[in-house]
């Protein structure tokens, strides 16, 4: 089961969305659009009740009836959390090191490339 999915159905919980929003999980740290727009319905919902409550999964599914609800999920929102901000830092290193390597190699010019990337950080 995608891991996106499973930390989108442990964010209709109020303990588990705070643990989440407090370790500093972000829309751009999803990679899919359903689950962007998921996590920005929850996160404006988080917001608009004072960071009191979370939406129920008949709220998200209403939302977005595309959504498949994993059901238990057994991964805790930690560890999950912990992985896609892993991914989502990866992702950017790949994409600021390709564009480096493209810069070096079409223009000839590897420390501009170097001096690029090292501002990227």
């Amino acid at each position: 089961m995608d891991i996106e999915q499973q930390l989108i159905g442990r964010l209709v919980s109020t303990r588990e969305l705070k643990i989440a929003m407090e370790a500093g999980l972000r829309q751009e740290h999803f990679v899919d659009p359903l689950h962007q727009g998921c996590f920005r319905f929850i996160s404006d919902y988080w917001d608009q009740n004072h960071h009191q409550a979370a939406p129920t999964i008949e709220a998200l599914n209403y939302e977005f009836p595309r959504y498949i609800s994993p059901g238990v999920v057994e991964e805790s929102t930690e560890w999950l959390v912990q992985k896609i901000h892993a991914r989502h830092v990866r992702n950017n290193l790949h994409e600021a090191m390709f564009g480096a390597a493209e810069i070096a190699n079409r223009d000839d010019a590897p420390l501009e490339a170097l001096r690029g990337l090292y501002s990227s950080t």
